[in-house]
């Protein structure tokens, strides 16, 4: 939920944010469950419908949840409403700790926000190199106890979750796609659909119905 978009995302203009897309204002940390449906239910309602006919009720909004930085604390109350509700699948994608300070690090001191290794330019691939510090080491606990917080709220709420290690997301994103989908119910679209959005934003990609 963060203000920009990586580069490397061909079909999200740049300077861009996600109140754009789903014609919010704000997701509000205090009520981020509650918000968060009710995105859901307005941007479901908005669909075309060539996606309705396809699709009838099925209709999923991906929030991208950083634990670094969008949640206050371990404890953090409205996260752990979020990702424990019973209209929640969670997904958990950790990095090794200090891999995750240095990219992070990185990212701000060349503004590369790329989310794979190919999405990064090269000033990134040749930034400085970055070495364990204390504030790395307390960056690398904080974020692991939110992990182990997130994890044993899941556990205690009876709510199953799916573990993606970040290493295997990165050697095979499409792999790690298709066990996603498996883990929600999903399936994938019909080939000629895929990479395509049916949003106005997307204006430089053809729906299926437009190639009739």
């Amino acid at each position: 939920m963060n203000s920009h978009f990586p580069t490397g995302y061909a079909r999200y203009r740049k300077g861009s944010s996600y109140e754009d897309y789903l014609n919010v204002s704000k997701l509000r940390h205090a009520s981020w469950l509650s918000d968060a449906l009710a995105v859901r239910e307005g941007f479901c309602k908005s669909r075309p419908k060539v996606l309705l006919d396809a699709c009838g009720d099925v209709c999923v909004v991906v929030l991208k949840m950083h634990l670094n930085n969008y949640i206050s604390s371990a404890t953090d109350a409205p996260w752990l409403a979020l990702v424990t509700s019973e209209h929640t699948r969670a997904i958990i994608v950790e990095r090794e700790g200090l891999q995750n300070y240095c990219s992070i690090l990185s990212a701000e001191r060349t503004n590369d926000w790329g989310h794979t290794p190919d999405a990064h330019n090269q000033t990134l691939r040749s930034g400085r190199p970055c070495h364990k510090t204390k504030e790395s080491q307390r960056f690398v606990a904080d974020v692991q106890q939110r992990f182990f917080s997130t994890r044993s709220s899941l556990q205690r709420a009876n709510r199953s979750w799916l573990e993606l290690p970040f290493a295997e997301y990165v050697a095979d994103p499409t792999a790690a796609a298709e066990r996603m989908l498996s883990f929600i119910g999903l399936q994938r679209p019909p080939p000629k659909w895929r990479s395509s959005c049916a949003l106005p934003w997307c204006a430089a990609y053809r729906w299926p119905n437009a190639e009739r």
